[in-house]
């Protein structure tokens, strides 16, 4: 920049000595041409123009250089020949912070937390290791059935018939004392006369004491007829029918371990994926808030300006997913229904605080459901209502806006963690294995009513931090 500076001023310094020298010329000019014009013909020399304008053009040359060498400007300091500059007063003035929308802190673009990242990983990779293992140990035990269920085949006739009835009296032992259980309790058999009293009247608890007595009745018939079958049967078959009958417990076992491992890598890879995604919150078994169709891809619009120009100018503080007007609205965990209302932004909305702590919000719904009243308690996946276009989204295509606020604090970007269940939802479907919706579309929206202003102004300023925008 000096540089530059420096240059500029022996510009304007060769300019000035240029005009000098133009307006001296000029000035010679105008004393030699008068002269030459009124002198008597016989006394005037025999000079050109020419020569005349070249001796003039030498003396001003020489004069404009004698005075431009006389006033040269320093190339190091070119105001050095300047008056000093005037100097900034000093003043405490600061000038105010630009107002926020709703007391919305400036936005910061959300961090990979490696950390989790790591342990969820491990997590991962734990889960896929058991897969394993408990794979391994379902085929074994399936050879091992195998094998008891060809031995169990081979014995004698007579044997085999035993072993049969054997098993079709202990299934029938433990079906009715399932259901006694049920039916009479774990209490004793003879009734006190304040259970009696208890029952309404005597005759039901006389009936009630036959059937008891009854069932033990038959019990009691079926438990000889077991001990006698075993008597009837040898060592080695009795031995045969314990191992067969553990191993068949223990497969089942295995078998249903394995289905859970398959939800706990579910849950793992959400959470990995999330967390490498750059979410900043995890929730264990989080749903996707849309029961229905809705467009595909997901866009990431967290951070986005939003009302620019506008006294509610703000950045967005959630994701908008576009779905048909009417689409149901799900809860995407277990939690609790609050500030159920309609907001001048907003439109139709609620907030529900979930189970993990989080504060989820709602926006700009067609309507709620049946029975959506602030304390509702609700389960994942229990409709909360349909899709629309309510409050400020008025004029845009129906969706939901959804913000995501760990302990109520302030909003997170809800679109990486929700990014990989809409994944995993919709390989599911592709590949046969999801399990569907559970609500239907609505078709004919609820009449929405202006908003109130005076519990708008109320509602909005008890929401948590964050603004309610869409």
């Amino acid at each position: 920049m000096a540089l530059s500076s420096a240059t500029s001023f022996r510009s304007l310094a060769a300019l000035r000595s240029a005009s000098a020298l133009v307006s001296a010329l000029v000035s010679a000019l105008a004393l030699v041409v008068v002269p030459i014009a009124a002198a008597p013909a016989s006394a005037q020399p025999e000079t050109t123009l020419a020569q005349a304008t070249e001796t003039t053009l030498a003396q001003a040359t020489e004069t404009t250089l004698a005075q431009t060498t006389s006033t040269a400007i320093d190339p190091d300091n070119p105001l050095s020949h300047e008056e000093p500059g005037e100097e900034a007063p000093a003043s405490d003035i600061t000038v105010p912070p630009k107002d926020t929308y709703e007391g919305q802190e400036p936005y910061e673009p959300p961090a990979i937390l490696w950390s989790s990242v790591a342990q969820a990983k491990r997590k991962l990779a734990d889960s896929e290791q058991a897969k394993r293992d408990a794979i391994v140990e379902v085929r074994a035990l399936r050879r091992r059935h195998k094998e008891l269920a060809a031995a169990r085949g081979a014995i004698g006739a007579e044997t085999a018939a035993a072993i049969d009835e054997l098993d079709e009296a202990s299934r029938r032992l433990e079906t009715r004392a399932v259901i006694g259980y049920r039916r009479f309790g774990s209490g004793s058999d003879e009734d006190s006369p304040s259970d009696l009293a208890d029952h309404g009247n005597v005759v039901d608890a006389q009936r009630r004491s036959k059937m008891v007595d009854s069932a033990l009745d038959v019990d009691e018939a079926d438990i000889d007829r077991l001990e006698e079958l075993r008597t009837t049967l040898d060592v080695d078959a009795l031995a045969l029918l314990q191992r067969l009958q553990l191993v068949s417990d223990y497969l089942v076992e295995a078998e249903e371990g394995i289905v859970e491992l398959d939800e706990a890598i579910d849950q793992a890879t959400i959470e990995y994926e999330a967390f490498l995604a750059g979410s900043e919150i995890f929730i264990h078994g989080v749903r996707f808030p849309i029961g229905g169709t809705y467009s595909v891809p997901l866009i990431d619009s967290f951070g986005f300006p939003r009302m620019p120009g506008t006294p509610d100018e703000h950045w967005h503080e959630g994701i908008d997913i576009f779905a048909p007007r009417g689409t149901p609205l799900v809860a995407t965990e277990r939690g609790v229904i609050t500030k159920v209302g309609n907001g001048r932004l907003g439109g139709l909305k609620f907030w529900l605080a979930g189970e993990s702590g989080t504060e989820w919000y709602y926006a700009h719904l067609d309507s709620f459901a049946p029975g959506l009243v602030d304390g509702a308690v609700v389960e994942a996946g229990d409709l909360l209502g349909y899709v629309g276009n309510t409050g400020n989204a008025v004029g845009t295509p129906p969706h939901l806006h959804l913000q995501m606020h760990p302990d109520g604090g302030r909003p997170v970007n809800p679109y990486p963690l929700l990014k990989v269940v809409s994944d995993l939802d919709r390989s599911a479907t592709a590949a046969g294995t999801h399990p569907g919706f559970d609500h239907q579309p609505v078709t004919v929206a609820v009449p929405i009513e202006p908003a109130d202003p005076v519990a708008e102004i109320a509602g909005e300023a008890a929401q948590p931090a964050g603004g309610t925008s869409g």
